[in-house]
């Protein structure tokens, strides 16, 4: 397990080597110590001479030292050789200033470099016999490590570590140029293509990863680093933790980078890994391999170009077979026939590639064993959209039998097969069954959604990244080099450009079309194609152009161009050799070219009535070689494309109408104003103001308000005495909004109010003499405004909108079942479960209802809650009942309609009382309704029935 470096790590090697040179060199090292003795004896008595002879440069001939001259070098006792211990010895006397140990760790008395130099030739001269290890080498490391060690110590206690500054330090100790290659840290990524880089810039680099803020990508392609430098880069990579693309091209790997690699996968959430053209000495493919299961975030793996035996192969595919990856590269490996079978074997039970690149392996055989394998494998496949099989072998037969794999899969849309011995003739047959056998299926970029061309996509000024792969040419092994030669109309002929090799017309065999846009006539069936959309990132791309903003340039006899179409307005654009393009007419004067275009830079004329060559104001026009042309710049498609099995622009929008909740009638606009003229009949306001046009005035305000008074009459309603309210829950009511007062709406006065609404003027059968029902809710919130604000100078019907506005809404709780019913009851998720069961919810529904009666009533639906053994309180209960009935138009006339719970609000009724048990988790309402409908059913003998396993069936009774 790789740790964070500590102090002193830089040394780590250095000391090694050391350590390594004394164990070998033991004799050596013995004769290395016994010398610099002798040295730095002679070294202390020159020091003593200059002490007492300070203006004297030499001693004379007949100086006697202090202490005579030892004629053997004084012994010291060896332990195991260590870390820097051939250097220590005891001081010769008190009087010796330095030791050479003590110089080399301080630096002091060095500073003088003529004064260094001169000591290190002595104590070379004096060593001269002995070649291995130089003592000035060891010297000059020992001196160096020291420094490293203080820089890097003040780094690891400075707060505000600089990356930067550690990597120059480690390229100044490694004595290599600190070339600037952090300073292309960009977006949280590294990119350093084709950039050499050695063992010791590894070391820096590594060293200044471990500190840098967190990357996610990291590309180092064709850098020649070693096997070594490559596991010391990991090591720093390690540290990162957040490394998702990982690009490791053409340089080297053996066993040091195996064994880190196992650890970097297994830390870092790697979603894209490429080590294409990497040499990989020995056995270390398959390690490699081995340890990819160790990471489940991978998407995109390319392992082209560096061989693969055939137990890697196998190992490989018992990964994939289990992974999400949905893009694989194995091209240029040589892949034996027998390891491609077991591929394909494999192959068949993945469910998530979309994107496979097998070319330059070997299918092809007179058995045809493989492709009969890959054919079974295209069948069945859910996901695959894109292979290429370039340079594979393939025989004719081979090519035949995949023609069921092309005809039946679902998703395939690309399917390379350039470079294998294939007649025009069989192409010709093949196309025929695909074209015969055609069913329209939709693609989708990776969040599901589909570009559609109408909505069009913005045109880029510049595109820095984009090229158009316009004509396509390959180098002598056969690998494709794109680039962009646009071609002049005069110069006629298009078949002048097509690909060479040596002088050999080498044609590119693509089988593709384009799915999932029926606006784009000409590409949606199959077709052969030089160009592959997918792999060239081609987007949908919309041009309009308008007939008013047009400018003659020239006429059409001017050029010479080829199969002229007849159409009134066409274009010539230079993506397609200047072939000619029809307009539809959009709209009056507007005409609409919709298509997917390569990404880069287009030119394009519009020709009208065959005659004039035209440029559109609405595109930026330039000269180009001479001509007058529009440009436009398309940009690189930078999604990735998914297959789906219809197409899903948007999430289908909730049609309550084609739901199970069709026959529920909501509150409009003209119902709630019937409710309120059938209300109206049975108010006494009329008693207490006698002006018309104020009493009018007050019923205007009254029907403003009716949406949101209503709501809160039922709230209120159902806590106890629905669907009326009682005394004590209108007290509690007037407590809530604040409506109380010490002036002139105090208890008494709301007594008074509560008596004169119940009087009863129409001897109503239906009304209840000590609760309020609706219409009397209404009246009493204008007789509490009348006297809680008779002392402003305010008509009733502004007193009552003060009051609601002050006291009503700002205080009451509203029910909220509209909002409860639209934001989370109404949804196809919902809808798609109530419908999977709505015989079982029949069912339920019968068992329940009264004996003569096609409802529910409250007391009926009290009784199933219990049964079940649900732990509500009644109030959840009575508003789940409450909160799902419809609005009653007038009350009075069919008061018993609250006492009966039809099967449309039953259903609704479900929903709410899931929500009432289950609205404390943080699950969406369809899983909490599963749960109560599960124990619903449970209870009364009936299986609940899942919504997938329900269009299943219903897919096998239409078929059947």
């Amino acid at each position: 397990m790789y740790k964070t470096p500590i102090p002193g790590s830089f040394l780590s090697k250095l000391d090694k080597d050391i350590v390594k040179a004394c164990k070998t060199n033991s004799n050596e090292i013995k004769n290395i110590q016994e010398k610099v003795e002798m040295f730095l004896t002679e070294v202390d008595e020159r020091i003593d001479f200059i002490k007492v002879h300070p203006t004297s440069t030499k001693p004379p001939t007949d100086y006697i030292p202090v202490k005579p001259l030892s004629t053997t070098p004084r012994k010291i006792p060896q332990p195991s050789p260590t870390k820097l211990k051939i250097l220590k010895r005891n001081k010769k006397s008190s009087e010796a200033r330095h030791s050479i140990e003590a110089l080399m760790k301080t630096q002091e008395g060095f500073n003088n470099k003529k004064s260094k130099d001169e000591l290190l030739f002595g104590l070379q001269k004096s060593l001269v016999n002995i070649r291995t290890p130089c003592i000035e080498d060891l010297y000059s490391k020992i001196l160096k490590n020291e420094h490293s060690f203080e820089t890097y110590k003040n780094l690891r206690h400075n707060t505000e570590i600089d990356p930067f500054k550690i990597f120059n330090q480690v390229c100044s100790n490694e004595k290599i140029p600190p070339v600037p290659i952090l300073s292309k840290i960009q977006d949280d990524s590294l990119i350093l293509n084709r950039y050499r880089i050695s063992d010791p810039m590894c070391s820096a680099l590594s060293d200044a990863l471990s500190f840098l803020p967190n990357l996610i990508k990291i590309h180092l392609d064709e850098n020649s680093i070693t096997d070594f430098g490559g596991m010391t880069l990991l090591k720093g990579l390690i540290l990162q933790k957040h490394i998702k693309s990982f690009y490791y091209t053409h340089n080297e790997i053996g066993a040091n980078f195996s064994k880190v690699f196992k650890e970097f996968i297994a830390t870092c959430p790697l979603t894209e890994l490429n080590l294409r053209g990497c040499k990989v000495m020995g056995n270390h493919l398959f390690d490699l391999v081995k340890c990819l299961h160790i990471c489940k975030t991978m998407k995109k793996l390319y392992l082209s170009e560096i061989g693969f035996p055939n137990n890697c192969v196998e190992r490989l595919s018992r990964y994939v077979k289990r992974s999400g990856i949905n893009e694989l590269d194995l091209s240029w490996n040589q892949i034996s026939q027998e390891a491609s079978l077991k591929f394909f074997k494999y192959m068949k039970f993945n469910k998530h590639l979309t994107m496979l690149d097998y070319s330059w392996n070997n299918l092809g055989s007179e058995e045809g064993d493989v492709c009969i394998i890959l054919n079974n494998m295209l069948m069945q496949h859910p996901s695959l959209m894109h292979i290429n099989l370039s340079y594979t072998q393939i025989n004719e037969n081979n090519f035949l039998s995949l023609t069921p794999g092309l005809q039946t899969s679902k998703t395939l849309i690309c399917v390379h097969f350039t470079g294998n011995n294939i007649s025009q003739r069989k192409i010709n047959a093949m196309m025929i069954n695909l074209i015969a056998s055609y069913k329209q299926v939709f693609i989708s970029d990776s969040a599901n959604k589909v570009y559609h061309p109408a909505q069009a996509i913005s045109i880029q000024t510049k595109s820095v990244t984009s090229t158009l792969h316009n004509i396509k040419f390959r180098d002598r092994t056969g690998k494709c080099i794109s680039s962009h030669r646009d071609a002049l109309a005069n110069i006629g002929n298009s078949s002048s450009y097509n690909d060479r090799l040596n002088g050999k017309e080498i044609k590119e065999v693509i089988f593709s079309k384009y799915l999932g846009e029926t606006t784009i006539k000409d590409l949606k069936n199959w077709a052969v194609s030089e160009h592959c959309w997918v792999c060239e990132r081609w987007v949908p791309f919309t041009l309009k152009i308008s007939t008013l903003m047009l400018e003659n340039i020239c006429s059409v006899g001017e050029y010479k161009w080829n199969m002229q179409t007849l159409v009134p307005v066409k274009l010539k654009c230079s993506y397609n050799l200047w072939e000619d393009i029809p307009l539809e007419e959009y709209d009056s004067n507007v005409y609409e070219y919709v298509s997917i275009l390569p990404p880069g830079r287009h030119r394009f004329w519009v020709i009208i009535n065959n005659s004039d060559v035209c440029v559109t104001k609405q595109f930026s026009r330039r000269k180009w070689d001479g001509y007058i042309v529009n440009e436009i710049t398309v940009p690189i498609r930078n999604y990735d494309l998914e297959p789906i099995e219809k197409i899903k622009e948007t999430p289908l929008a909730f049609d309550k109408n084609k739901s199970v909740f069709k026959n529920f009638v909501e509150d409009t606009e003209q119902t709630r104003k019937i409710m309120f003229e059938n209300d109206k009949k049975h108010l006494k306001l009329n008693r207490i103001i006698k002006d018309e046009a104020i009493l009018m005035s007050v019923y205007e305000v009254l029907l403003s308000n009716y949406a949101v008074i209503k709501e809160i009459f039922d709230a209120t309603s159902a806590r106890s005495n629905y669907p009326n309210i009682g005394w004590l829950d209108f007290s509690s009511f007037c407590e809530q909004c604040q409506l109380l007062d010490n002036k002139f709406l105090n208890r008494s006065a709301i007594d008074r109010c509560f008596i004169a609404v119940n009087v009863d003027l129409d001897d109503l059968d239906d009304n209840p003499q000590q609760e309020l029902c609706r219409y009397e809710f209404f009246e009493i919130i204008v007789r509490m405004a009348m006297f809680k604000y008779q002392d402003l100078p305010l008509n009733p019907g502004e007193m009552t909108q003060k009051l609601i506005d002050d006291h009503i809404v700002k205080y009451s709780d509203p029910s909220l079942a509209i909002k409860f019913r639209r934001e989370k009851l109404y949804c196809n998720d919902v809808n798609d479960l109530l419908e999977a069961n709505l015989i079982n919810c029949q069912s339920l529904f019968t068992k329940n209802r009264e004996r003569l009666g096609r409802w529910i009533s409250l007391e009926g639906y009290k009784r199933m809650v219990a049964k079940v053994g649900f732990k509500l309180k009644e109030e959840d209960i009575i508003k789940a009942y409450a909160f799902s009935k419809m609005s009653i138009l007038d009350e009075m006339a069919s008061a018993d309609s609250y006492d009966r719970l039809v099967f449309v609000e039953f259903l609704e009724s479900l929903g709410r009382l899931s929500n009432a048990l289950y609205g404390n988790l943080e699950i969406s309402l369809t899983e909490m309704m599963d749960k109560t409908l599960e124990a619903l059913f449970i209870k009364y003998g009936l299986k609940k029935r899942a919504p997938e396993v329900a269009k299943e069936e219903n897919s096998d009774d239409l078929d059947n």
